[in-house]
């Protein structure tokens, strides 16, 4: 029989894999193209890509939350849902000092994106499109991005803990495949943080230069005394 313990930490995984969906959806429609600013040089990666991401998302959370429960329960029910349950690195499925640093993580990430949501309201879309008002109160009185500052920690957090070859996906990869990717890791996360920086450079360039244009004086204020990312690091 599962333990309580096991039973929060699926719940609490569940609860994140939730956030990391809504925080990759978007809020409102996309804008239609006589609103759309007309500089969005990543706009391809901000229609079908999103929702793809979310229900990944969520349905590795779900099944990193049914081995949790199973790998502190009974052997045989662990081997009904993991192929491969040797595979498996068990500190990633019960609470420790690092599932729970990384859950904090996307916990917060969510929780900043989620602020972002609320402070844009329906100006908040995932293409660009100039806004009918500049936003300077709420989290946005602290930093100008702060909808990139939370997905940064949710997606810390989620390669923290679920995207890594000993964590639940080590379930479907053999012993020889495994073999076979020993090495490849580093060099995986080294290709995602160069694509990532450029699409996050990339789009805050477009993303600034449309409220300069569009503000004008009150933009380049705000901007000049606030900080992007970290409130007075970043």
């Amino acid at each position: 029989m599962p333990s309580l313990s096991s039973l929060a930490l699926a719940l609490t995984l569940a609860g994140a894999g939730y956030l990391s969906a809504i925080c990759v959806t978007p809020p409102n429609p996309a804008p239609p193209q006589s609103r759309a600013y007309k500089v969005d040089r990543i706009r391809l990666l901000t229609g079908i890509v999103p929702r793809s991401v979310a229900y990944i998302s969520l349905g590795l959370f779900l099944y990193h939350a049914l081995v949790a429960v199973a790998v502190q329960d009974d052997a045989s029910n662990l081997e009904r849902i993991c192929p491969h349950p040797s595979n498996l690195d068990q500190s990633f499925f019960t609470w420790n000092a690092f599932t729970i640093s990384s859950l904090a993580m996307i916990y917060l990430g969510a929780a900043v994106r989620l602020s972002a949501y609320g402070g844009l309201g329906k100006n908040f879309t995932f293409q660009l499109a100039p806004p009918d008002r500049l936003v300077t109160s709420g989290i946005y009185h602290f930093i100008q991005h702060p909808s990139y500052t939370g997905q940064f920690f949710i997606t810390v957090g989620l390669n923290m803990l679920i995207l890594r070859w000993d964590s639940a996906p080590a379930c479907f990869f053999s012993e020889s495949l495994l073999g076979m990717l020993a090495g490849w890791g580093k060099i995986a996360v080294i290709g995602a943080v160069a694509f990532t920086t450029w699409a996050l450079v990339t789009r805050v360039g477009d993303e600034e230069g449309m409220l300069k244009q569009k503000f004008g004086q009150e933009w380049v204020r705000w901007h000049s005394s606030t900080a992007r990312f970290i409130p007075y690091v970043l």
